[in-house]
């Protein structure tokens, strides 16, 4: 590991004077990384569900939905509430982190996924992915 310095904090949780709070540091052979949590209020929004991805080569955009009402005809009435534009190997990355932590973590996620497993296998079989030309 790197040596600390007051602009370095050594231990998470430590606070540095420009960017807030240490949250993780990770070092590996494919990553250096510290992540911060900067002062004040973190953004946060709320999605009933995901509405539209569009996967490109460089960026990905997610459209996220909130359910806005339900009505007599038992019609789902959504509404587009953010769009997340994320490169997409930080979506990639996201996903195996998702998938990782649904692996690891208790039992609730484990039975969300299992329940869902035949479908997601569906899906990732109907995938075919092509080398570049």
């Amino acid at each position: 590991m790197a040596d600390t310095t007051a602009d370095q904090p050594a231990e998470t949780g430590e606070t540095h004077r420009t960017f807030g709070r240490l949250r993780q540091r990770i070092r590996s052979p494919s990553a250096n990384v510290d992540i911060y949590e900067a002062p004040g209020n973190l953004p946060s929004a709320y999605a009933d569900g995901v509405a539209n991805v569009a996967l490109g080569a460089a960026v990905s955009k997610i459209d996220f939905f909130q359910v806005s009402e339900l009505t007599q005809e038992n019609v789902e009435i959504r509404t587009l509430a953010f769009r997340l534009t994320i490169p997409t190997q930080s979506l990639i990355d996201m996903t195996i982190n998702i998938f990782t932590s649904l692996k690891q973590d208790d039992a609730a996620p484990l039975r969300a996924l299992a329940a869902n497993v035949e479908r997601m296998r569906a899906i990732l079989d109907s995938i075919s992915i092509k080398s570049p030309q």
